[in-house]
């Protein structure tokens, strides 16, 4: 390890170590793969966007994981579409600059939020109905049980777990 506060011991990593602690670059992605790790670090402050949906209020309420996977898989489908692509970038380009004050960019991030509450409903159709409108608890719950037997059975296809290299590949003849 260098004299620097580094983590970093090769000299491919430290030449990236260097240029993170000169702000030439934003954001350092590391995939430490015998630790299973993946490791992001930024340079600059990046602004929270606050934008929730508040549907999982119940206690007992353990599906967290199945919450997270549906809610990616909904912004990722969303920003499939050009248009609102473009606008969240450019949103984030303007959060992002230094120009304007701070009432426009509390209103950029407003409308941010805005279409990450509003917009991504369309998208996340196990929670809201085509109208927006909150899908009932029952509801939820019912989808997040077959989601479930779903990912278990998947889990139990011999040529998904190969795939994925938890089995070993057939032997071939």
């Amino acid at each position: 390890m260098s004299g620097t506060s580094s983590w970093y011991t090769s000299e491919e990593e430290q030449e990236i170590d260097n240029a993170y602690k000169d702000k030439k670059i934003n954001f350092i992605h590391k995939l430490d793969e015998q630790k299973k790790q993946y490791i992001l670090t930024g340079t600059r402050p990046v602004p929270f966007i606050d934008a929730p949906h508040k549907l999982q209020t119940h206690k007992e309420d353990e599906n967290c994981a199945i919450y997270s996977y549906n809610f990616l898989q909904g912004a990722i489908n969303m920003l499939e579409s050009r248009d609102v692509a473009e606008r969240i970038y450019r949103l984030a380009m303007q959060i992002d600059s230094n120009k304007g004050n701070n009432t426009e960019r509390e209103g950029n991030q407003k409308a941010m939020a805005k279409i990450f509450q509003e917009e991504l409903k369309q998208y996340l159709p196990e929670y809201f109905d085509a109208n927006g409108a909150q899908k009932s608890d029952s509801e939820i719950k019912q989808h997040h049980l077959h989601q479930r037997w779903n990912f278990g059975n998947q889990g139990m296809q011999p040529e998904l777990l190969r795939k994925l290299g938890y089995l070993a590949e057939k032997e071939r003849k």
